[in-house]
């Protein structure tokens, strides 16, 4: 884990945990790892009585209260998961994704029965599916009159299919939406089971949802219909154009997409929380070294300009030597604040002439 916080390559760490030896050193390394934006995945196993007692046996360690493991990870923004699949998967989707503005996701699919599963996960994964705005609905049925309500998750009906610019546009009408977060296009891949003529249709096609995609004005995400590997065919379509596809299908990919979602926000509270620490730590700080009761100008200047509060260059003089020559450290002209010696005022007037 050291190694790989540290690491500039590694996007996502992902773990198979049998039993965590020494919790301070994890402790230490997962802090380190969500300071600096890198999500931990981990498979911890030993659930059950039945599975802590096979770990013990085959490695002597202690698995531990599953309920303590729990509350640990959730604290330090580790996200759990429950197989292996779900290992790879989720920590795929958070190498693609990275930190997330949110979870209110849009979804668009060729497929309305993909539409209505969706709906159906993103509630017990997390995930809010708002209403689009008013603005995206009439471009929506602008686009495509027969699609009657435009909702989310929207199926942009068959018409797609013989339209394929139409596509595109759909898509950029729905990444444009101010009410979402994250958009997700569902369309199957091409596969090595299609002849030619059909992945060549297929690529085409998912190009022109890329095309639509990228001109998003939030994160925008492939999906591809079901929880296969990617065959060779769009494994190639994909490197060559650089789509940004998501693994896992629907079910698991909207899974993994929402731990994604909780974990950027526990990655925005915790850099809150820091930030706030910090700077309660210094004005603590500040504060105590301070002069209490009334301040002065020149006692405020110096706490204002430390928090970034913008203040006119100014310096404080005792004396008409003194002012004339931090009338020309600051350059002419300057202002004279009122002052007991007149002397300083006539010694800056005789400098300027």
């Amino acid at each position: 884990m050291d190694y790989f916080v540290n690491d500039e390559a590694t996007k996502v760490i992902a773990l198979f945990i049998e039993a965590i030896r020494n919790p301070e050193h994890f402790i230490s390394a997962a802090q380190r790892a969500l300071e600096k934006g890198k999500p931990i995945v981990a498979f911890k196993i030993g659930r059950s009585e039945r599975s802590a007692e096979v770990a013990q046996a085959h490695t002597g360690a202690l698995v531990g209260d599953d309920r303590v493991i729990d509350a640990l990870f959730r604290q330090l923004g580790i996200i759990r998961v429950n197989s292996i699949e779900e290992l790879l998967i989720t920590a795929g989707t958070l190498a693609q994704t990275g930190v997330l503005p949110g979870n209110r996701l849009g979804f668009v699919a060729l497929s309305g029965g993909s539409c209505d599963s969706a709906a159906d996960y993103v509630e017990q994964y997390g995930i809010a599916l708002p209403e689009f705005s008013e603005e995206t609905k009439q471009g929506l049925r602008t686009l495509l009159p027969a699609l009657g309500p435009a909702h989310n998750p929207l199926d942009t009906t068959g018409a797609v299919v013989n339209d394929l610019p139409l596509f595109e546009r759909i898509v950029a009408q729905v990444g444009s939406d101010t009410n979402l977060d994250v958009l997700v296009c569902a369309n199957s891949l091409p596969s090595e089971a299609q002849g030619d003529f059909i992945n060549a249709f297929s690529v085409k096609l998912v190009q022109h949802i890329v095309n639509g995609m990228r001109s998003a004005s939030h994160p925008a995400f492939l999906l591809d219909f079901v929880s296969n590997d990617v065959a060779k065919h769009a494994r190639e379509a994909v490197e060559l154009n650089n789509w940004p596809l998501l693994p896992g299908g629907v079910d698991r990919g909207l899974q993994a997409l929402g731990k994604a979602m909780w974990w950027s926000e526990h990655f925005r509270r915790s850099q809150g929380q820091r930030v706030a620490a910090i700077d309660e730590e210094q004005l603590a700080l500040h504060v105590s070294e301070a002069p209490v009761g009334t301040w002065s100008e020149s006692q405020v200047r110096p706490l204002l300009e430390q928090y970034g509060i913008p203040v006119v260059p100014a310096l404080l003089v005792t004396s008409a030597e003194q002012a004339v020559e931090a009338a020309r450290e600051v350059n002419f002209p300057v202002v004279l604040k009122w002052l007991p010696q007149i002397s300083c005022i006539k010694a800056i007037l005789e400098e300027c002439g």
